[in-house]
């Protein structure tokens, strides 16, 4: 079981003591579903840490483009909200949550967070690359084309400036399909160091498209069981 410890330092809101968290963390690439997936165990009852909602943010230099709108709060409200959903929540059933990594647009997540996130276990959420881009685009093509741009322009440094003219150009086309096809690279390759900092086992795989999952596309009771780590 994971605890959120008195020991860990830093916290932009008050520490829950040696209160235990039983954590399951989704994980997985860009576009696999991970937000969709957390918002159907929502939906069927399971207990869920949202920090995407709490902070006002969908992660990356894109997560502007969808809601929520509402702006970002500040750092320590933000923590300050974290801690206040986790009280709340009972301590002998699992918690759902997804791995953001350290930051959220603008927002640090609170270290003892981070820390018992690390540790959980995980449930691996995958999709073909296709399908992937597919749900991206879905996902964000509704945006305007002026935030694209903006948020291409925002990795410009990191994925050079030859194909973020590329992916502009693709934008400005309305090839939106194709210029996904071009960031997921991008997001892969950022995405590998970001898995390597978890420590958790993986008990299970999700893919939203098969039949492993469940009503409503959660995860079948096989992989709920199996999310319950023992005290």
């Amino acid at each position: 079981m994971a605890y959120l410890s008195r020991s860990a330092r830093g916290a932009p809101a008050p520490d829950l003591g040696e209160r235990p968290v039983r954590m399951v963390l989704l994980v997985g690439t860009t576009g696999s579903g991970k937000s969709d997936l957390l918002h159907r165990l929502a939906d069927a009852g399971e207990q869920v840490l949202d920090v995407e909602d709490l902070a006002g943010h969908r992660g990356s230099a894109f997560g502007t483009l969808i809601p929520p709108h509402r702006g970002q709060p500040a750092n320590r409200a933000f923590g300050a909200a974290v801690h206040q959903r986790l009280v709340r929540l009972d301590s002998d059933c699992p918690v759902w949550s997804e791995y953001k990594g350290v930051h959220i647009g603008s927002l640090s997540v609170p270290p003892l967070l981070l820390a018992v996130q690390r540790a959980a276990p995980q449930v691996e959420v995958v999709r073909p690359v296709a399908a992937r881009a597919a749900a991206l685009v879905a996902a964000y093509g509704r945006a305007p084309t002026d935030l694209w741009l903006r948020a291409v322009d925002r990795i410009r440094d990191r994925l050079g400036s030859a194909e973020s003219d590329r992916v502009a150009d693709l934008v400005r086309a309305g090839l939106l399909r194709a210029a996904v096809d071009l960031l997921l690279p991008y997001y892969d390759r950022g995405y590998r160091p970001h898995r390597a900092s978890l420590t958790g086992p993986v008990i299970a795989h999700v893919d939203l498209d098969a039949a492993h999952a469940g009503p409503g596309g959660a995860p079948c009771r096989r992989c709920r069981d199996a999310s319950l780590p023992k005290a």
